[in-house]
């Protein structure tokens, strides 16, 4: 089957550009785009700094960017390699829990490949006509890969906190905004290890098919152990579904 691309950040996809408004706080300064945050970043001169993270728009603190090499303000350790490392922090900032709603969108894109795709000649961080590295591309795909653990997206929770209140024996005949900001399970490391231990003595081990593992009661608690709640939590969504379809 061949994988999905998305080849423009633009349209359904712009939330995806570095010039999307999403807060982002970085070095102590607050910035209004991932652009205006990058931007600064080529100079070390604090005023110049300020300069650009002031400007309204993402494209006129590109532009005051891109002029910094003629007037030699850029700074001596701008190398490719730098601009990586700081374009990964700026991309992970945006998807983070400060932008649940960019989180959310970027996990909706799923597996499919991502390329900024673009017609002004970015063959560093993008592709045009073709050639390109697509570094921003694939910091996206990087980034995305590692929330599917870190950070549970508001669909999830609202499935999952569902799933639970009904298992428990809860009242899950509330609103969804209730039932996503209950903050019950995908908070609190008790309630969800009530959750794994009730599950463990009502179906026992279950195998998710993928890699053939088991997973029980001692298993459950190693995560708590290791902090990985999150993964904890689907794991358990993932038990109660599976049992929830076999008995259906």
């Amino acid at each position: 089957m061949e994988t999905q691309k998305i080849d423009s950040f633009s349209g359904e996809n712009r939330f995806l550009s570095n010039f999307w408004p999403a807060k982002i706080t970085y070095n102590g300064k607050t910035y209004t785009s991932v652009e205006h945050a990058y931007q600064a970043q080529k100079t070390t001169n604090e005023d110049i700094r300020e300069e650009i993270r002031l400007l309204e728009k993402p494209g006129q603190a590109k532009i005051y960017g891109e002029s910094l090499k003629s007037t030699l303000s850029i700074r001596p350790d701008w190398t490719d390699k730098m601009r990586i490392l700081i374009m990964t922090e700026l991309v992970e900032l945006k998807f983070s829990e400060n932008n649940p709603d960019l989180v959310s969108k970027l996990l909706r894109t799923e597996n499919a490949e991502l390329i900024e795709g673009n017609d002004w000649g970015d063959i560093f961080f993008g592709v045009c006509n073709g050639e390109g590295k697509n570094h921003l591309g694939n910091i996206l795909m990087a980034r995305r890969n590692k929330l599917k653990f870190e950070i549970l997206s508001p669909e999830e929770i609202l499935e999952g906190n569902k799933l639970f209140l009904d298992f428990m024996g809860f009242d899950s005949n509330k609103s969804d905004k209730w039932i996503t900001e209950c903050s019950l399970f995908d908070k609190s490391w008790d309630e969800l290890m009530k959750v794994a231990e009730k599950i463990s003595k009502t179906y026992g081990e279950y195998s998710d098919g993928i890699n053939e593992r088991t997973f029980n009661f001692k298993h459950m608690m190693f995560y708590e152990i290791i902090g990985n709640r999150n993964y904890l939590y689907r794991r358990c969504v993932n038990w109660v579904k599976h049992y929830k379809s076999v008995r259906s």
